[in-house]
């Protein structure tokens, strides 16, 4: 964080009615901060982030006494915050000259208020406290020079701007000699200045020029190309090939103090600034808010409009942020939300989980309804809160029955997916962990795994959860300890992450396989945070064959039709099984085909071609079906209901 950081915009335009004077004026005014700030404030927040202004230590510690000094910066906010600190360390270093010259330390500044706080500002105070810089634009100056010069015939004098010089003859700026003095070149003006120029200022300690560069780190094209300019008065700094600036300091006998720095530099500094403003505000943003994306977009919405300060914008959109929170002390990246357009939220477009849930899924359509309708009652929340009505509390807590190997896993996935692009989840950091996996090897351990877990993933998904008890309900120590935190975090993080519980359950289970109904009977605490269940209904012979193919393609095995009929009379016989895996059968009895292709394929005669590898041939799965069936007539009908398939076949 940046103690010391001096905040910008403090550059202020006030209406000022001169006395005497017959008209009004506007005055465009940097403010000065001191504070007993110096040097060493000023290399702490240099280390701290702030690298476009490691030029002004530099500068300080070779200055020469010149009273002329160009900025050369990008943009107006980090020029207008190079001269605050630039000013600040040459008065420190003036007031040391003086301690060891006179021994007294006394200093001439007065420290009371400035004189903003009164209640009328007439601009005599202006013209006479040296902690207010006005801001001069170059061709006012250059209006004033003209006019000056009109009577000794000088050339170029339009009408326009004699008209111009003529509404400010005896502009507020030219009393204020107690004052530095700031002229502001824009991006595009020639700076082609000479001492004769900044004659109207020779009572003034010190002349800033501020000169915009749009292009100043560009290495090639419209924009100056990279060069050292050795300074004859001191440092020396690339200041590129701008030949009109080189020729004006050379003119004024200038100093020069370069004030650039790179694109990652710039997210740093207002990254720390927004969360600095956070901080001011008596606020705090919560875990894995990703500032610097925010901070990149609120940069890109400043540089967008002219006039406006990055670090102006970056705080009042915090306190906009605040205001509508309704004192609510931590900021998520959902109260930002309304500073992105639906191309900014979603990026490049590509709806990845939706196309899974539609493509890489077989059957379940009861499953990916009950999905889809998740997400909308997601997305109704939203727009309830954009239209400003109080939302109905909607949590991301769900259940997910069946039996083994009908997806419960790669639907949570998906969903996952599905609702970090829809914008309702800020990630998608996914871990599957089983219900006993939750507990630690010491009293006090689980508490810290169970809360480690939470903060660190988007989408928790707990396997087994019944695990964490026994058959018949009971919990030990550490069961305790993790069921409590759960109930905690689900407390906490229900609308932030996305929680999934799941394991063997449902009708289709009986009263042996319904575990998860054990766990959640004595557990009244989980239960009651679940939102929604998910029922997974077994697969059926067709579809386990078009699974069996999936699989096929996935590894890239060229698989032949010729057998559908064969693998779905197998199905029929497994999907009575209790144990029926579902999903995972396929896969086995895939695998099993694939060691019946490599006994083939191994005693092929001569040189065997790659498509000839990856060729699935009817043969190769009716041999492998007719094994299992030879096995299955060796067991008992009952013993037949409860065999796996695979390499092991018996035992």
């Amino acid at each position: 964080m940046y103690k010391y950081h001096i905040p910008v915009p403090n550059r202020q335009k006030k209406l000022l009615k001169k006395y005497g004077g017959g008209h009004d004026e506007v005055a465009n005014l940097l403010f000065l901060k001191e504070e007993s700030l110096g040097l060493k404030e000023l290399k702490s927040d240099i280390r701290n982030g702030a690298a476009f202004l490691n030029r002004i230590p530099v500068y300080v510690k070779e200055e020469t006494g010149q009273n002329i000094i160009f900025i050369h910066a990008e943009d107006e906010e980090s020029g207008l915050i190079a001269l605050n600190w630039l000013e600040i360390c040459l008065r420190e270093k003036e007031r040391s000259s003086a301690v060891s010259g006179n021994g007294n330390g006394q200093e001439d500044d007065d420290d009371s208020d400035i004189f903003w706080d009164y209640d009328e500002e007439p601009w005599e105070y202006i013209a006479t406290d040296p902690r207010i810089v006005p801001i001069i634009e170059y061709r006012d100056l250059l209006n004033q020079y003209r006019e000056g010069n009109r009577e000794a015939g000088f050339a170029g004098s339009t009408a326009l701007h004699f008209a111009r010089a003529q509404e400010s003859k005896n502009p507020y700026w030219l009393h204020c000699t107690e004052n530095c003095i700031c002229i502001r070149m824009d991006f595009y003006d020639m700076p082609n200045l000479t001492e004769e120029y900044l004659d109207v200022f020779g009572d003034n300690k010190r002349i800033y020029v501020l000169k915009l560069d749009l292009w100043m780190n560009e290495e090639s094209g419209t924009g100056h190309e990279p060069g050292d300019f050795e300074m004859p008065f001191g440092t020396t700094n690339n200041m590129g090939s701008d030949n009109c600036l080189k020729r004006s300091l050379v003119m004024c006998m200038a100093g020069y103090v370069r004030s650039s720095v790179s694109k990652e530099d710039r997210l740093r500094y207002y990254s720390i600034l927004f969360k600095q403003s956070v901080s001011e505000c008596g606020l705090r943003i919560e875990r894995d808010f990703n500032s610097e994306k925010l901070t990149g977009h609120l940069i890109e919405q400043a540089d967008g409009t002219m006039g406006v300060f990055c670090s102006d914008y970056i705080r009042k959109a915090v306190v906009y942020a605040s205001r509508r929170k309704k004192g609510l002390k931590t900021l998520t990246e959902e109260d930002f939300h309304y500073l992105y357009t639906d191309a900014d939220a979603k990026g490049d477009g590509k709806a990845v989980g939706w196309k899974r849930l539609d493509e890489e899924l077989i059957g379940l359509d009861g499953v990916k309804e009950h999905v889809r309708s998740i997400v909308n009652n997601l997305l109704y929340e939203r727009l309830r809160r954009e239209k400003g009505l109080s939302t109905l509390g909607y949590h991301n807590v769900f259940m997910m029955l069946g039996a083994p190997g009908t997806a419960k896993t790669t639907i949570a996935e998906i969903l996952g997916d599905i609702l970090q692009e829809e914008r309702l989840l800020k990630g998608n950091r996914f871990i599957s962990i089983n219900g006993a996996e939750l507990k630690g090897k010491f009293v006090g351990w689980t508490t810290e795994k169970v809360k480690q877990i939470f903060a660190t993933y988007d989408i928790i998904f707990i396997d087994e959860a019944y695990s964490l008890v026994s058959k018949n309900g009971d919990s030990d120590e550490f069961s305790q300890e993790a069921l409590a935190q759960l109930c905690i975090e689900l407390e906490n993080h229900a609308q932030d992450r996305l929680i999934i519980f799941a394991g063997y359950g449902g009708e289709s289970m009986g009263a042996e396989g319904n575990l998860m109904k054990k766990f959640l009977d004595a557990n009244p605490g989980i239960s009651s945070r679940i939102n929604s269940t998910i029922l997974f209904p077994s697969y059926t012979p067709d579809e386990m064959v078009r699974i069996f193919h999936m699989q096929a393609h996935i590894k890239g095995i060229e698989c032949t039709h010729d057998a559908d009929e064969d693998i779905k009379v197998f199905f029929k016989e497994r999907v009575k099984a209790q144990d029926f895996g579902n999903g995972r059968e396929a896969r086995s009895l895939l695998e099993g085909c694939i060691t019946k292709m490599a006994d083939r394929v191994i005693g092929l005669p001569g040189t065997v071609s790659a498509k000839a590898l990856n060729r699935l041939t009817e043969e190769d799965i009716k041999k492998y079906l007719s094994e299992i069936k030879r096995i299955s007539r060796t067991l008992s009908v009952k013993d037949t209901n409860r065999m796996r398939i695979g390499f092991c076949m018996e035992g």
